[in-house]
């Protein structure tokens, strides 16, 4: 991308602009003109991160940017606002819906429990060592984040882990590594957050979070061209099988992609 600096104008501006709104500098709004206001929001920006702050957006400001979720855009346009990229409606539910407690059981096997504290589980029956095995997914090593898996090592339900493979796969292959800025978890024996009936689908290890500083449960999850977005990810997951939290009715949950049909 180009230096930026007052008095330009563009995309490329209010794509920056968009970032420090996503950042919470409130001076700022996306208009595409780089007025002092933007100037400003920089400044604090560079400030923050011990950069000299001259308010010009320049490769030392944009490095700094990228380790905290922008992501660049080789082509910004409005191109995303025409075709609908812009809105809460994109990208569209896939043709399938998530699947019923009797379906995870069907399909992944019955897990016999009993509650423990803080919404966790204590596994009863031999459902762990049957169903689950460690996949290497070689992306999450390339994440600025590496906590939450060991050398890209995770505990995965055997049935999923091809298509959890190749979900990532396509992810790097199609360059969309940048958007994803962290990784939190897999299999975890729990219920549904809130819930003392119903098991997540983390429990029978289908499923995954990322980028869960910025897709808090319950909240629209952030549309494209803000931080920690993940709707560009959203169609190829879909198209692999995997339901994104974003796309539930009731309680939007946008860090959380689940398998919802096995290919």
């Amino acid at each position: 991308m180009r230096v930026l600096k007052t008095g330009d104008s563009g995309a490329d501006v209010e794509q920056w602009q968009y970032y420090l709104l996503g950042e919470e500098y409130h001076l700022v709004e996306a208009t595409g003109q780089f007025d002092e206001a933007t100037a400003m929001g920089t400044k604090a920006f560079q400030a923050n991160y011990g950069i000299s702050p001259d308010g010009i957006v320049n490769e030392t400001t944009y490095r700094k940017a990228v380790e905290f979720g922008f992501v660049f855009d080789d082509d910004p346009s409005d191109d995303h606002l025409a075709n609908g990229q812009g809105t809460e409606d994109w990208p569209p539910v896939p043709g399938y819906q998530t699947l019923t407690p009797e379906q995870l059981d069907l399909n992944f096997g019955k897990i016999e429990f009993e509650p423990l504290a803080s919404g966790n589980i204590k596994v009863l029956n031999n459902w762990v060592a049957d169903n689950l095995i460690e996949i290497v997914v070689p992306q999450l090593n390339k994440l600025n984040q590496t906590w939450g898996h060991d050398k890209g090592k995770i505990l995965f339900h055997k049935r999923g882990a091809q298509q959890m493979l190749a979900l990532w796969e396509e992810w790097e292959r199609e360059g969309l590594l940048p958007y994803i800025t962290d990784w939190c978890c897999s299999y975890s024996p729990r219920y549904i957050r809130g819930s003392s009936v119903r098991l997540s689908t983390h429990a029978y290890g289908v499923s995954f979070d990322i980028n869960i500083r910025s897709n808090a449960l319950g909240i629209v999850p952030p549309l494209m061209g803000q931080k920690g977005t993940v709707r560009p990810l959203v169609p190829i997951a879909n198209k692999l099988g995997f339901f994104w939290g974003g796309h539930f009715r009731k309680r939007k949950d946008g860090m959380h992609f689940e398998i919802a049909k096995l290919l």
